[in-house]
C-alpha cells in the first residue's frame, strides 16, 4: 500500500520529499528499482483576493534513470474518494500517470523542463497571455493535459519545492506573458504609463498586416523632443502635457459614463471589458460634439509623445520612469519583474482596474530624454549557433539563442530557475519538442540542458535568469 504522509502546518513538505529522495538514493538499486509515496497538506492560495485553504496530495514517483535518479510529481486537490485511490496505486508509472489524467493534473519529471500552460485575461485593448502569472486576476497552469486543460496551478508546484525548483524564488517568479493587442487603431493601443521599478523587455513576434500593411509596428515611447523645443522649459512643455490630460480625462469620463450606463442595460459589470463592435456601435450614440472633442483632444495630446518603428524580431528595453504605449497590432513576448506598479499618464478608453489617471504624479518622475538603447552583448557566433544577451538587468537577464537547421547547443548550467520561451521553429530540448509560443519552467535541480533545432528553419528562442545575491535569495529591489 503506497504511503501516504501528513505534513502539519509546522512542517516542510520539501524536507520530507528531499528526505525520501536521500534514502531512495542511498539504496541500492537492485532492490528497489521505483519508489512512490504521497504527501497530504493544507495550501494557502496567497494569491486570490481573498486568500483561502485546501487540501492537497502531491504523490511522487521516484526511478533509477541512466545512474541518476528521475523525480515525478502530480498534484491533486483532495475529493472523497482520492486517498483510497492513492492507497491502491499499483507503485507503477502508468498508474500515477492515469490517476493525474482522470483529474486533469499533469505527471511532471521534475528533472525536465516543466511545460507552462498560459492563461488569458481580457484587456480593453486586447488579452495579456500569463505564462508565468501568479495573482487574483488569475494563475498560470502547469503541463499539457489529453483535454488541453490543466487543474494544477503553477504555485502549487512551486510553492511545494520551492529550493528544488526555483531556489527559493518561488513568490518572485520572473513574469513571463504575451501583449496581444487588437488591430483596431484606437481601442487596440495600450496604456500610455511609466513605472518606478518594475522592469520590463518586449519582443516584437508578429505585426498585424491589417493595422500595419508594410509590416512596420510602432510604440509610442518617451516624448517628442520637436514638441519639448516649443516651450521655454521642460517644466512648461510639463504643465501643458498636464492640462491637456486633464482636458481629455474629463471628457473621457463623460463619454465612459453614458458607455457604463449601456452596459448596466445589459446586466455588464461596469469594468467589464466588451466587444469592439459593440463598443463601437455604442459610440455612434454618443452626442456628436462630444465625439469630435474627444478625437480632437486625444489627437492633441498624442502629438506629445514620440514614436518608436517595430518590427518583427526586434528588441526593446522599456527603461524606468520612461512612458510608453505599445500601438494596435504589435504582438510581443514580455518579460518582466513581478511588481505590479504603474502610473497612467492617458488612455484613450477607460480604465478599468483604477477610477483615475496619474498624469500630475508621474510627470514629476518621468524621463523626458529617452537615449536610444545599447546594443545587444554578443557571446557566441558561429555559423550554426549564435547567443546574444539582450537584456542584462539588474534583477533578470535574457539571452536570444539563434540555432540554423540540425544545430546542437548545450545551456549553460545555473544553480537558478530559468524561464524558457520558443519564438520561431521547431526545436527540442532533451527530446521535448517545443514550437513557437511554447515556454517552459527549467528547474533549478535540471542538470543535462541539450537544444536541438529539429526543423528546417532557423529556431529562435529567449532563455531568461534570475540575477540574484546568493547571500539573499530575493531579485526585488
Amino acid at each position: 500500500m503506497l504511503p501516504i504522509y501528513f505534513i502539519t502546518p509546522e512542517q516542510c513538505g520539501e524536507t520530507t520529499y528531499r528526505q525520501q529522495l536521500e534514502s531512495f538514493t542511498a539504496a541500492d538499486p537492485d532492490h528497489a528499482q521505483t519508489l512512490q509515496f504521497a504527501l497530504h497538506y493544507s495550501y494557502q492560495q496567497y494569491y486570490l483576493e481573498q486568500p483561502c485553504e485546501l487540501t492537497l496530495y502531491a504523490i511522487f514517483h521516484l526511478q533509477h534513470h541512466r545512474g541518476g535518479i528521475h523525480s515525478y510529481c502530480t498534484i491533486i486537490q483532495d475529493n472523497p474518494g482520492l486517498a483510497l485511490e492513492i492507497r491502491q496505486l499499483d507503485a507503477s508509472l502508468s498508474q500515477l500517470q492515469q490517476l493525474g489524467d482522470r483529474y486533469n493534473c499533469p505527471l511532471l519529471n521534475l528533472q525536465q523542463a516543466i511545460p507552462l500552460e498560459p492563461v488569458s485575461i481580457a484587456k480593453p485593448w486586447g488579452q495579456e497571455i500569463w505564462y508565468t502569472g501568479i495573482e487574483r486576476r488569475g494563475q498560470s497552469k502547469l503541463g499539457l493535459q489529453p483535454s488541453g486543460l490543466s487543474n494544477t496551478p503553477l504555485p502549487w508546484l512551486v510553492d511545494l519545492l520551492p529550493q528544488t525548483l526555483s531556489a527559493n524564488l518561488n513568490r518572485q517568479l520572473i513574469l513571463l506573458k504575451i501583449l496581444d493587442p487588437l488591430a483596431d487603431d484606437v481601442f487596440g493601443d495600450l496604456y500610455f504609463e511609466m513605472h518606478q521599478r518594475k522592469q520590463e523587455v518586449y519582443v516584437v513576434t508578429h505585426i498585424d498586416p491589417e493595422a500595419w500593411p508594410e509590416g512596420v509596428g510602432q510604440i509610442r515611447f518617451g516624448f517628442c523632443q520637436d514638441k519639448i523645443a516649443k516651450y521655454p522649459d521642460l517644466e512648461a512643455f510639463k504643465s501643458a502635457y498636464i492640462q491637456a490630460a486633464a482636458e481629455y480625462e474629463k471628457t473621457r469620463a463623460s463619454i465612459d459614463k453614458l458607455l457604463d450606463l449601456k452596459k448596466q442595460r445589459l446586466n455588464i459589470d461596469k469594468d467589464q471589458p466588451v466587444e469592439v463592435a459593440l463598443m463601437k456601435q455604442w459610440l455612434l450614440e454618443i452626442p456628436t460634439q462630444l465625439s469630435k472633442t474627444e478625437q480632437r483632444q486625444r489627437t492633441g495630446l498624442n502629438s506629445f509623445s514620440a514614436t518608436k518603428s517595430l518590427r518583427v524580431g526586434d528588441v526593446l528595453k522599456i527603461p524606468c520612469f520612461t512612458p510608453h504605449s505599445l500601438l494596435h497590432g504589435v504582438r510581443t513576448i514580455e518579460f518582466q519583474t513581478p511588481v505590479y506598479e504603474r502610473k497612467i499618464l492617458s488612455f484613450g478608453q477607460k480604465v478599468l482596474t483604477q477610477d483615475h489617471w496619474d498624469t500630475a504624479e508621474a510627470m514629476q518622475l518621468v524621463n523626458c530624454d529617452v537615449q536610444d538603447p545599447e546594443d545587444n552583448l554578443c557571446l557566441l557566433k558561429t555559423e550554426q549557433v549564435s547567443i546574444d544577451v539582450v537584456v542584462n538587468y539588474p534583477q533578470f537577464k535574457v539571452h536570444r539563442y539563434k540555432l540554423q537547421a540540425g544545430a546542437q547547443r548545450q545551456l549553460e548550467p545555473s544553480e537558478d530557475y530559468s524561464l524558457f520561451i520558443s519564438i520561431t521553429g521547431t526545436v527540442e530540448l532533451n527530446r521535448q519538442l517545443l514550437s513557437a509560443e511554447q515556454a517552459c519552467l527549467l528547474p533549478a535541480n535540471m542538470s543535462e540542458k541539450i537544444l536541438n533545432n529539429c526543423g528546417a528553419d532557423e529556431a529562435i528562442i529567449l532563455l531568461a535568469m534570475p540575477v540574484t545575491d546568493p547571500g539573499n535569495r530575493s531579485m526585488l529591489s
